[in-house]
């Protein structure tokens, strides 16, 4: 048995896998836009979904999203995480 005197716990899924998105960078509370076939691949509505399922099990963070023409054309979305003052009781 190994004692880690540090561990990175974000860096995997729960299921052991590398993340897809950088969920830590884009909950740091900045205005993004992702554009679709670059950032993303799934249908917009459905990115709009993950966006929003990723914070279900956080009371901490609210996500505003918006779909928005990316200039060429496409579709893109403009997201932002924002933390949320939790409140007992």
């Amino acid at each position: 048995m190994t004692i880690l005197e540090n561990y990175d716990w974000g860096s995997r899924t729960k299921a052991g896998r590398t993340p897809k998105y950088p969920w830590d960078e884009w909950f740091d509370g900045q205005t993004r836009k992702i554009v679709q076939g670059e950032n993303f691949t799934c249908k917009v509505a459905s990115m709009q979904t993950i966006l929003r399922m990723k914070i279900r099990d956080r009371a901490d963070l609210e996500v505003r999203t918006r779909t928005t023409d990316d200039g060429s054309g496409g579709q893109a979305i403009i997201f932002q995480y924002t933390k949320v003052e939790v409140t007992d009781g």
